[in-house]
């Protein structure tokens, strides 16, 4: 999956931090803030910054050493976790709103999340696209999948934009530098997702347009005069609200709350529909595999085990009726010409049905536990 946030602000605030400081070099502008044009020049540097192709390549491989030196992985969190996020990052606003100690982390885990839940999505369609569209379940996978995407679409910005408000506006004593600030603005909102291969998935709902908008709103409001006092907060939190057209906090968690709702019952159908299409494959392999009107079948066997395999594999070599001194022969007269006597009666394959011979191998390969009728749980999805 695309690098968390987390993993992004650490990597700019080390390695990318010379990149951030000619990023956010006053004597670099052209334009005093307080001229006309000085947007544009704003505008200009943070395209040139945000289409540096060297700088992205550095980023790529700057994110694979710090993965390499981590020791566990967002994409592990299971789903239950969701609970835990909104009691304990994306609080009510009267137990204390978001907790920004550990939000960044919180991102991080709804971006894994939805993650999971597209790859799921995809698995279950591939295994119900021969089913008619008039199923149930098909109609109910479908209609989960748009519930959970609706909710899941203003989570996204919203948090992220949150989390940058908060930052324009701590005390004097816990405020951080512009550089900082500047960071996490291209942890939350980075100007290129870093995919890793082509089958990875990028979970960013909003469009490029939203991105660019949040960056240069955030970039200017940074670059400008005294961008931390009473009047310019108010101005930032105009701009990201109101003209980005995000939703107050409270509506962004209830979008949380009915977004982890939608995933559970999605994993569960999800569950049902890739189990149901494992145990069909089960079916058609066995009959396939077992005709019951083989002309070449040996109904002398008995057959008791549900998979309809015999219980003793080589049952001729137990029949008391046959004298030991055949089993024991190891090796005809060389100079027998009957061609139907064995070469070695110690082999087993002598004795087996064609079928038999069949079976056995794959009892000893254990490829029948992958295949038995109840199929793997849903856990184990």
């Amino acid at each position: 999956m695309p690098p968390a946030p987390a993993e992004l602000e650490e990597w700019w605030l080390i390695d990318g931090y010379e990149v951030l400081v000619r990023l956010v070099d006053d004597n670099g502008g052209e334009i005093d803030p307080r001229q006309c044009g000085f947007a544009q020049d704003i505008r200009r540097k943070l395209l040139a910054f945000d289409n540096d192709h060297a700088l992205e390549a550095k980023i790529r491989e700057g994110l694979s050493r710090i993965r390499a030196t981590k020791t566990t992985s967002s994409e592990t969190l299971p789903s239950k976790c969701l609970a835990d996020l909104c009691r304990d990052i994306f609080r009510r606003p009267e137990d204390g709103g978001i907790n920004h100690d550990r939000v960044m982390d919180g991102l991080g885990y709804l971006d894994a999340m939805e993650v999971h839940r597209l790859r799921l999505v995809e698995a279950a369609q591939e295994a119900n696209q021969n089913e008619p569209q008039e199923d149930h379940r098909h109609q109910l996978l479908e209609e989960l999948h748009r519930a959970a995407s609706a909710h899941y679409r203003p989570m996204h910005a919203s948090f992220r934009t949150y989390v940058l408000i908060e930052e324009f506006t701590r005390d004097v004593g816990q405020r951080k530098e512009r550089l900082h600030i500047m960071a996490r603005v291209n942890a939350l909102f980075p100007p290129v997702v870093l995919l890793e291969d082509i089958d990875d998935v990028d979970p960013t709902p909003h469009s490029p347009g939203l991105r660019d908008s949040i960056r240069f709103s955030i970039f200017e409001h940074l670059m400008s005069e005294n961008p931390f006092s009473p009047q310019q907060q108010q101005v930032i939190k105009m701009k990201l609200l109101g003209w980005c057209g995000i939703p107050e906090y409270p509506k962004v968690r209830e979008a949380l709350v009915r977004y982890s709702e939608e995933c559970k019952k999605l994993g569960d159908i999800c569950s049902t529909i890739l189990s149901a299409r494992q145990l069909k494959s089960a079916n058609n392999i066995l009959e396939n595999g077992f005709p019951v009107n083989s002309s070449c079948a040996d109904t002398s066997l008995t057959i008791n085990s549900p998979l309809g395999l015999p219980e003793v594999p080589n049952p001729t070599l137990n029949d008391a009726s046959i004298p030991r001194l055949l089993l024991t022969s190891a090796t005809p007269n060389e100079t027998d010409e009957d061609i139907s006597y064995p070469y070695d009666l110690s082999r087993p394959e002598y004795f087996l049905h064609p079928l038999m011979r069949d079976s056995d191998r794959w009892l000893r390969s254990g490829t029948f536990d992958s295949l038995r009728p109840e199929g793997p749980s849903i856990g184990d999805l």
